[in-house]
Parts: structure tokens; sequence; C-alpha cells
């Protein structure tokens, strides 16, 4: 998930909520593919590794959009 944000002309990932479940795009790919609780809880687990480690960090007030920080780069370029 780093590595194609790091690639994304924004460098933003989207946290997107809806009915099946959440799911998480960067750079026009979509994370949780098929929407099974398997795969929410193994990508959720990326990004929230992300989030905590200081590589993403969120924008804005509805915790939706994360911008990747100087460290993330740093270690997105290094994948």
């Amino acid at each position: 998930m780093l590595r194609e944000a790091c690639t994304d002309s924004s460098g933003m990932i989207l946290s997107v909520h809806h009915d099946g479940g959440r799911d998480f795009q960067t750079n026009g790919h979509a994370f949780v593919k098929d929407g099974s609780p398997r795969s929410q809880a193994l990508w959720k687990a990326a990004f929230d590794q992300l989030l905590g480690s200081g590589l993403i960090e969120a924008r804005g007030h509805k915790n939706e959009v994360f911008q990747v920080t100087h460290e993330g780069y740093r270690v997105g370029d290094s994948l």
C-alpha cells in the first residue's frame, strides 16, 4: 500500500467506508478486492501499521484522506 501511495501523484490514501465494510484506495488501486472480512482485516492492519509508524498522516477532519509523510516516502522508495 505504501509503495503504491508513493507513486500516486498526490501521495494520498483514501479510507472509504461503505455498506460492505471498508476499502483503501491509492493511485487508482483498490486494496480490498473481494470485500471479504479476511481481506478487510489484512488491509486495515497494513493501514493501521502505516499510520502508527508515522508513514502516513490524516488530512481533513473525516478520517478518510491520508497523506504520505516525508518518512513514508523515504521508506516507500526503499521497498
